[in-house]
């Protein structure tokens, strides 16, 4: 079951705010996919005014898995793996300050048998869990009078 890929996801995938991938929306950027949307950024906006082309800084490894795992609650099937081999590579400072959505962990630490000669029934798995949404607030900002 793959999930169609939010304003959100995407942001985060560019490293961009939601907003942005709005205004950007509006301007004809794809959002079905990172990399259409990618590319789009790449052929028509000047690189100068792209976030992503002017940090080279080395990227966070721990940003990097939360992202993976942003992807893998839309399709797991194609990052599920990525993400577990980046988790891995991960120090256990690192891996307290992961975030990941409740379905994808779940997709993670589901067992699976190693293969066998011999024919053993299979169980079918359990459906998987809701995902819960995850709000994140803001402080509300104060109003402040000229008066």
């Amino acid at each position: 079951m793959t999930r169609k890929l939010t304003q959100q996801a995407l942001a985060n995938a560019l490293g961009i705010s939601q907003g942005m991938v709005s205004r950007l929306k509006r301007q004809g950027m794809p959002v079905t996919s990172i990399e259409a949307a990618q590319q789009w950024r790449r052929e028509n906006l000047d690189p100068a005014l792209i976030k992503t082309m002017r940090d080279m800084s080395p990227p966070d490894p721990v940003a990097e898995v939360n992202l993976l795992g942003a992807l893998a609650l839309a399709d797991f099937a194609t990052h599920g793996e990525v993400l577990r081999e980046a988790i891995l590579a991960l120090t256990d400072a690192q891996k307290n300050r992961v975030e990941l959505d409740e379905v994808v962990w779940d997709r993670l630490c589901r067992f699976t048998a190693p293969a066998t000669d011999e024919a053993k029934p299979v169980v079918a798995p359990s459906p998987p869990k809701a995902a819960s949404p995850v709000r994140i607030t803001r402080p509300r900002r104060r109003f402040v009078s000229n008066w």
